[in-house]
């Protein structure tokens, strides 16, 4: 079983699109409000439930318990209109212009895009009419380093920063999953991310833009990772010449699994760049995945969140990202088969329950929130 963000974002996409358009560190103790981080502290505005009302209420989330705001696009690429300049669809045009509206104007914006499928395992699909189309030809028979496809995603990429203006970039996302899958394609994404980075460092010099990297696949801890974990470290070095941070998605979910301890971060800080929290996550309570009991308490998650937080202080990461704000039991009932019991393993790892109650985690975000002004 695969246990990242990815899985999740394949099986739910379609409604999220159609509607939003053992060593834990201890919490630190209270500062005077004018006390710095250095690291902004953010959400998705993904929803609780396939209302409008739920969608209204992540962002509204967002405002008060962050000041940066992650949008996040992993399920297609606009490819033939990218390529020839022309406009995109209607459909992502509205998607661009809902999401920009709903975003609070003193918030940073983090703008994740990418070029691999959600498996990791080649081109990303197609965007269309909507999101998620099989590739047509003559995409579905491009290498990734095909020149057509860098100059696609290049001027896609342009066109999304002049849109959205936001202050940091992924180019590519939990793009080491691709070492895990197959190895032999790793060069040609190489080639292509850093095509897209350089083309565009030339244009937004100031703008932090980098590839995430799935954390638990880099170490070995997910079982699909384990085959060629040994090509990890040296494969993402590949990239970092072309990456102003190393932006990690890290989860945990349940006891067990993952553990944290003092060194956690020891072989993303070896690299010698600013270490981020791209995504990052961890269950709250108990579930039962494929008849498979996963234990978890609200304590689990708020320990989690306290040590990623107190690290992010530590190392001075420039931001930290929550991937779900609030739990979406609601959202998760409209979900059948595959898509019901995979969406389980992230339903707990927002910071407040469907009701807006808050979790133990949340009252330790808002005291990094509320007592430390950001400053980079």
């Amino acid at each position: 079983m695969r246990w990242h963000g990815l899985t999740l974002l394949a099986a739910l996409v379609y409604w999220y699109g159609a509607y939003v358009t053992p060593c834990f560190a201890q919490e630190p103790a209270p500062r005077a409000k004018k006390s710095v981080r250095s690291f902004r502290m953010g959400f998705t505005p993904w929803p609780s439930d396939l209302t409008h009302e739920a969608v209204d209420a992540s962002y509204a989330f967002a405002d008060t318990h962050a000041d940066v705001i992650m949008h996040h696009f992993d399920n297609g690429v606009p490819w033939d209109a990218a390529l020839s300049g022309a406009p995109f669809s209607q459909w992502l045009q509205d998607e661009w212009a809902n999401r920009l509206a709903k975003t609070s104007s003193g918030q940073a914006i983090f703008l994740s895009i990418t070029p691999l499928n959600f498996q990791r395992t080649g081109l990303a699909l197609y965007t269309g009419e909507t999101d998620g189309l099989a590739l047509p030809e003559p995409w579905s028979g491009y290498r990734l380093n095909h020149p057509d496809v860098k100059q696609a995603f290049t001027q896609y990429a342009r066109r999304a920063i002049l849109y959205f203006q936001p202050h940091y970039v992924a180019l590519g996302i939990e793009t080491n999953i691709l070492i895990s899958n197959d190895p032999t394609l790793w060069e040609d994404y190489v080639d292509l991310h850093a095509h897209v980075y350089l083309e565009l460092k030339r244009e937004f010099p100031t703008l932090s833009m980098f590839p995430t990297i799935q954390y638990e696949h880099f170490r070995g801890i997910e079982e699909a990772s384990k085959a060629n974990v040994h090509l990890q470290a040296s494969r993402v070095a590949d990239l970092m010449p072309y990456a102003d941070v190393v932006a990690l998605s890290t989860y945990q979910f349940g006891r067990g699994h993952n553990r944290v301890h003092s060194k956690y971060f020891a072989p993303a800080l070896a690299y010698g760049k600013p270490v981020a929290i791209s995504e990052s996550g961890s269950i709250s309570h108990p579930v039962t995945i494929w008849g498979h009991p996963i234990l978890a308490k609200p304590g689990d998650q708020k320990r989690f969140v306290s040590f990623l937080l107190a690290q992010a202080r530590k190392h001075r990461f420039p931001f930290v990202i929550n991937w779900v704000p609030i739990d979406f039991d609601p959202l998760l009932e409209h979900l059948t088969g595959d898509a019901h019991e995979i969406g389980k393993a992230w339903v707990h790892t927002g910071l407040a329950y469907p009701d807006g109650t808050p979790k133990p985690a949340l009252r330790t975000w808002d005291r990094y929130f509320s007592r430390f002004e950001w400053a980079p």
